[in-house]
């Protein structure tokens, strides 16, 4: 069996965790273009009370896929929980990292951010490095 091939076939508890994360994806893209839309200058003020219950959903959500991740680690062998503790602690340590550049190049004004742009590059980066470091451990240990 070629190493590609053992590569694309995760664990069973990798599978179910990605069958049930899968709605909760699904459910998230509508929710935040929802919050974008009433986040628009046009909407005014008169639009908060309306962002509450979207902001609820979404912050009842991300607990949701939270409590998911750790049933996930749970459910995995010994060997599979390592990598996983491995791929999150290497994506937060390189997210951390440019937290502090970002936060240096605003300092000294080299790059003028705004506060959202810098939150979307981090979680952005975050779930990219995360990935890229869980495939890189899984190929490397095949």
């Amino acid at each position: 069996m070629s190493k590609l091939k053992r590569l694309t076939e995760t664990s069973p508890a990798f599978k179910r965790y990605w069958r049930r994360s899968l709605p909760l994806m699904l459910l998230a893209l509508p929710l935040g273009a929802t919050i974008g839309y009433l986040s628009a200058p046009s909407m005014g003020e008169h639009s908060l009370w309306l962002r509450l219950p979207v902001l609820a959903m979404m912050a009842a959500l991300l607990l949701w896929s939270l409590l998911d991740y750790l049933r996930f680690l749970r459910e995995c062998d010994e060997f599979e929980r390592k990598l996983e503790h491995i791929a999150l602690l290497w994506s937060s340590g390189l997210v951390m990292s440019c937290a502090v550049l970002l936060w240096t190049a605003q300092a000294i004004r080299l790059a003028p951010l705004s506060a959202a742009h810098v939150l979307e590059v981090l979680i952005l980066g975050f779930i990219a490095s995360w990935l890229l470091i869980r495939l890189f451990l899984h190929w490397r240990n095949l």
